[in-house]
């Protein structure tokens, strides 16, 4: 949100008043008429209200809006957890969970205070060092469990995170 601007959080009936009122100034663009600038200031009038009503919403309500998004968030966490290995995408959880891809990507950080992909990077990466040291899967098979496509990218993340390569980390293990 740029500097200046204030974040509304729309609730039902208003967000079905903005919603028409924006499909029919859509439409009304394209179809100018000497009865066009009546019929624009009709539809801000609207949208005024709307936004006046919804300002007068109760505590509440607003209160319960903001639980029911936390579970959401909640859920897609669980989801998360339980489907790392998966090709998982914030626009593909979106549009499973009916989340708007920027508001999950910030409540994600919020929640977990990681990144989407540094998150699933992390559980992947705690799951590659059980298997390093509980198996004898090679690295190539441990980057495709995990659910990446190539060794090469698994290698450079693990090395990225702990600073040495996969083979290092089972060559410590077996030492220790």
């Amino acid at each position: 949100i740029a500097e200046g601007t204030t974040h509304i959080s729309i609730y039902d009936d208003a967000t079905h008043i903005l919603e028409s009122c924006h499909k029919k100034l859509y439409f009304e663009k394209s179809n100018l008429t000497s009865e066009t600038d009546a019929f624009i200031r009709s539809q801000y009038l609207n949208i005024i209200y709307a936004l006046i009503q919804n300002r007068n919403t109760k505590p509440e309500i607003i209160q319960k809006h903001h639980d029911k998004i936390k579970n959401s968030i909640n859920s897609i966490i669980d989801y998360v957890d339980d489907h790392y290995i998966e090709n998982l995408s914030l626009k593909n959880l979106g549009e499973k969970f009916g989340v708007s891809y920027s508001h999950l990507s910030r409540k994600f950080k919020e929640e977990t205070g990681k990144t989407f992909n540094g998150y699933i990077n992390e559980k992947r990466m705690s799951h590659a060092n059980k298997l390093l040291s509980q198996t004898t899967y090679s690295i190539s098979k441990i980057a495709s469990c995990l659910g990446y496509c190539r060794r090469s990218h698994f290698t450079d993340l693990y090395t990225e995170t702990f600073g040495i390569t996969p083979s290092q980390y089972r060559e410590n293990e077996k030492e220790d």
